[in-house]
């Protein structure tokens, strides 16, 4: 009985995984169609266009990407991730004509994406057990919740040597909106305390079982 389940369950994932592998690009093609013809018919040539293709290439990348892969579907999907994200960025300046990709965009989005690269890296991790990378990964996460505001704020201040101001100054008078971030950030450090013991419990416990 429990090997029949178990099948059935494995026909309708993999019936839901065709079905969302055909439906979805199907609508990317359709959207791409009609903001073709759309930016076609303002005049011009295209324009907004290639912001609407970026877009739907990150929205590959993240929704579609990984169930078409069958090994390693992380680390390719995350690449693809990052390269269209940038891709998007300098769509969106070449259209509005700002010139504020170097000096602002590259910075700001560089900051969450050494991030989310380093969490990445920390599930790669073999040699630690499942606490001890989950601490990792909420330490990340906690860090980043907290320092992100100010990392923002310096970007656009006038580069990231005013990183301490604008880091110090969430937590005075005038900084009371980062309150929910200082409090999201606390509990990602709390539990990699939490983690990091479970963790060391964890390894002992192995050692103990397989010594000889």
């Amino acid at each position: 009985m429990k090997n029949d389940r178990v099948k059935i369950r494995r026909k309708s994932s993999d019936g839901g995984r065709k079905i969302w592998r055909a439906v979805l690009p199907a609508v990317y093609g359709a959207a791409l169609a009609i903001c073709l013809i759309c930016d076609l018919a303002t005049g011009g040539g295209l324009s907004w266009f290639w912001i609407v293709l970026c877009s739907l290439m990150l929205a590959f990348s993240v929704f579609h990407l990984p169930f078409l892969l069958k090994k390693h579907r992380l680390l390719p999907a995350a690449l693809a991730a990052t390269l269209s994200l940038l891709l998007l960025l300098a769509a969106c300046e070449a259209v509005t004509g700002g010139g504020w990709l170097r000096p602002y965009g590259l910075p700001i989005a560089a900051y969450p994406l050494a991030f989310v690269w380093a969490m990445l890296l920390v599930t790669r991790l073999r040699g630690l057990n499942w606490f001890f990378r989950s601490a990792l990964l909420s330490l990340l996460a906690g860090a980043l919740t907290l320092t992100m505001n100010a990392w923002v704020g310096a970007v656009l201040a006038g580069g990231p040597g005013r990183f301490a101001e604008f880091f110090f100054s969430q937590f005075g008078p005038c900084g009371t909106g980062s309150f929910v971030n200082a409090l999201a950030a606390a509990c990602f450090f709390l539990y990699f305390v939490l983690g990091t013991a479970l963790g060391a419990a964890t390894a002992v416990r192995a050692r103990v079982v397989h010594r000889p």
